[in-house]
């Protein structure tokens, strides 16, 4: 069960691709803070280090304004929505990538309003209006990628034609470069803004495992400089 709350530096066991796998055990310390659930919890934002949501299964979204201590909860109307990805912008407008689509919140969260009703997976915004959103798909069908103008108002798809994968993370290093991966640790970049994708090839660590060899999140600081976790 995700439902622990650590405040501190985590480290993970990092692959890279087309390099050597490095496994980084560092000593670490951190705090278990109250969780204001028993259930999962799969996302966390902070927009400052005080103010920050997290949010899980059953729809709950929960809000703290003193770096953890409390939280106050600010559900969502349903309790078949599980939540994959929260980011809020400010203390008022914010977004959740959910089982059920895309919300918006402009309000704090007090009212919620769907996007885009699909699968989506995860969430990222190089800017305060430029936004991608990545979802499902399998070996037969390719998995959707939709990017706004607008701040997450109205969605486009991008064109996905070669992701015949679930996707599950998304990173963006500006408007045009950004990266995205999934199941069978396969792993795009785009340079035009998501019009095009191309597939990178991996080193020995990450091919040929099969469904399971999951990407579950990557983050890139630069043009092919990042990091994936699986």
């Amino acid at each position: 069960m995700k439902k622990t709350i650590l405040f501190g530096l985590l480290f993970f066991s990092l692959f890279s691709c087309k390099r050597k796998y490095v496994e980084v055990i560092p000593t670490v310390s951190s705090t278990q803070l109250s969780s204001p659930v028993s259930s999962d919890l799969n996302s966390v934002c902070f927009i400052s280090s005080s103010e920050g949501f997290i949010g899980g299964v059953n729809g709950k979204i929960y809000r703290t304004n003193d770096g953890g201590n409390s939280w106050a909860s600010i559900s969502m109307s349903s309790s078949a929505i599980n939540i994959n990805k929260v980011l809020f912008q400010n203390s008022l407008k914010g977004l959740v990538a959910t089982n059920a689509g895309i919300y918006l919140t402009i309000d704090g969260g007090v009212t919620w309003s769907n996007q885009l009703p699909e699968y989506i997976s995860d969430l990222n915004f190089v800017t305060s209006n430029i936004g991608y959103a990545i979802g499902v798909g399998s070996f037969s069908v390719p998995a959707k990628i939709y990017k706004t103008f607008d701040g997450g108002t109205s969605w486009t798809q991008c064109n996905s034609t070669l992701l015949y994968s679930n996707l599950h993370a998304v990173s963006f290093v500006n408007q045009d470069t950004g990266y995205i991966a999934g199941d069978n640790a396969k792993f795009f970049e785009t340079t035009d803004g998501g019009s095009s994708w191309s597939a990178f090839i991996c080193d020995s660590k990450w091919q040929g495992k099969g469904y399971s060899d999951k990407i579950y999140d990557l983050y890139f600081t630069g043009y092919r400089t990042g990091y994936l976790v699986g």
